[in-house]
C-alpha cells in the first residue's frame, strides 16, 4: 500500500529487500523492474547450518550494509521497516548517505518479546528518525513524543472492485487472521455454538499444525448433526480468494485478546480490510482501536462467546458503501500526509 501511494504521488521508488534463506549457502542478488516508476531490488540470503549459523548472520548483516552502501543515494529519502535488527547499520547508512529516515512503526517489539536488549535497538532507531508513519494513535505520544513529523496509516486503505459474487444466504461472518488463540480464532468458533440456524461463520488463515488441527475437531464437534455448516474453514486463501469471500459476508469479526498489552503498541489491520469491503466491524475493546478515527465504524464487544452471539442477533445489514467511503476517506488523507513526509508540493 505504501508502495502504490507514493507511486501515484508520482515519485520513483526503490524497493530494498533483505531476507534470510531457511537453506544454508548464498541465494544471490536479484533485481527487477515492476514498471516506469518502481524497482525492486533482493539482496543476496546468506546462512550457515548448525554450530556456523551465527557467523551465518553476520556474513548476512555484512552483506546487508555492502548492499545499502551500493544502492542508497547521496540525500535519499529513505522509508525504513522499524525492525530491532536494523540498528545495526541503519545509522552508518543515515551519515554516510546523509539520507532522511522515515520510519514505519507498525509494532513495538519488546512489548511482544519483554525484552530490554529489544527496546534498547528499538530506541535507536526512533532516535535516528526524522519523520514516522506509525499504526496507530497511541504510539507516537508514549514512545516518540520528539517533536518530529509523523502520519498515522492503519493498514491498507485500498478500496478494491466488488468481484462478480453474491452474498450467501442468511447472515454471514467472516474471520481472516492468524489462526491462535491470542488473535482470536477459537473465541470466534465458540460464536457459533450461540448462533441460530441462518447464520454462518467463515474463518480464512494460517497457523500452527497443532491449532489448525485443534481449530478443525472443533469445528467438527459444532457442525455435528446440523443440516447446514455454522463453521466453514477455508484455509489460507490468497488475495483474490480472501476478497470473494469477504465480499459475500456481512459481518467481519476482529476478537483479539483485549488484556494482551502489545494491542496498544500494533494495529490490527483487518479492521480496515473489512471496512473497504463493506462489511460491518465487530471488536474486541482494544485501546488502539477505541482511540482510533475508525472507532465509529466499529460494534464493540466483550470477550465471551454468548455475549458477542447476542450482539450479532441484533445486527442488521447496513449500507456497505457508508464504510468504504470512509476509508476512501483515510486513503485521500495519507496521501495528504505522506506528501507532506516526502517534502512533495502538491498543486492545490
Amino acid at each position: 500500500y505504501l508502495i502504490r501511494t507514493v507511486k501515484e504521488l508520482g515519485q520513483e521508488i526503490t524497493v530494498l529487500s533483505t531476507y534470510d534463506s531457511r537453506k544454508p549457502g548464498l541465494r544471490p542478488y536479484r533485481k527487477a523492474r515492476v514498471d516506469d516508476l518502481e524497482t525492486d531490488l533482493f539482496f543476496p540470503a546468506f546462512s550457515l547450518p548448525g554450530a556456523g549459523a551465527r557467523l551465518g548472520r553476520m556474513v548476512k548483516s555484512l552483506m546487508d550494509l555492502v548492499c545499502l552502501l551500493l544502492f542508497v543515494k547521496p540525500g535519499a529519502t529513505l522509508m525504513v521497516y522499524q525492525h530491532p535488527a536494523f540498528a545495526r547499520f541503519l545509522p552508518l547508512v543515515k551519515r554516510l548517505k546523509r539520507a532522511r529516515v522515515i520510519l514505519e512503526v507498525e509494532e513495538m517489539y519488546h512489548v511482544l518479546e519483554g525484552s530490554r536488549k529489544t527496546f534498547a535497538k528499538e530506541r535507536k532507531l526512533l532516535d535516528l528518525a526524522d519523520s514516522y508513519l506509525v499504526s496507530n494513535d497511541l504510539i507516537y505520544p508514549e514512545y516518540l513524543r520528539t517533536g518530529r513529523d509523523c502520519a498515522v496509516v492503519y493498514g491498507n486503505y485500498t478500496i478494491p472492485e466488488h468481484p462478480p459474487v453474491g452474498k450467501h444466504d442468511g447472515i454471514n461472518i467472516l474471520y481472516s487472521g492468524s489462526i491462535d488463540r491470542v488473535r482470536g480464532a477459537f473465541l470466534a468458533v465458540e460464536i457459533a455454538r450461540f448462533l441460530p440456524e441462518g447464520y454462518c461463520l467463515h474463518l480464512s488463515g494460517a497457523g500452527q499444525p497443532q491449532d489448525v488441527a485443534e481449530l478443525e475437531r472443533l469445528i467438527g464437534e459444532i457442525n455435528a448433526g446440523k443440516p447446514r455448516p455454522a463453521v466453514i474453514y477455508h484455509g489460507q486463501l490468497d488475495d483474490a480468494g480472501l476478497d470473494r469471500l469477504a465480499f459475500s459476508c456481512d459481518i467481519g469479526l476482529n476478537l483479539q485478546d483485549a488484556q494482551n498489552p502489545f494491542h496498544a503498541v500494533s494495529f490490527p489491520s483487518k479492521i480496515p480490510f473489512y471496512l473497504a469491503r463493506g462489511l460491518t466491524v465487530f471488536s474486541t475493546r482494544l485501546s488502539s482501536v477505541m482511540a482510533s478515527k475508525l472507532s465509529p465504524c466499529v460494534t464493540y464487544v466483550d470477550m465471551d462467546p454468548q455475549s458477542i452471539a447476542e450482539a450479532i442477533l441484533v445486527f442488521r445489514p447496513e449500507a456497505p458503501e457508508a464504510n468504504r467511503e470512509r476509508i476512501a476517506e483515510l486513503d485521500r488523507e495519507f496521501s495528504e500526509e505522506l506528501s507532506r513526509l516526502l517534502g512533495i508540493e502538491r498543486e492545490t
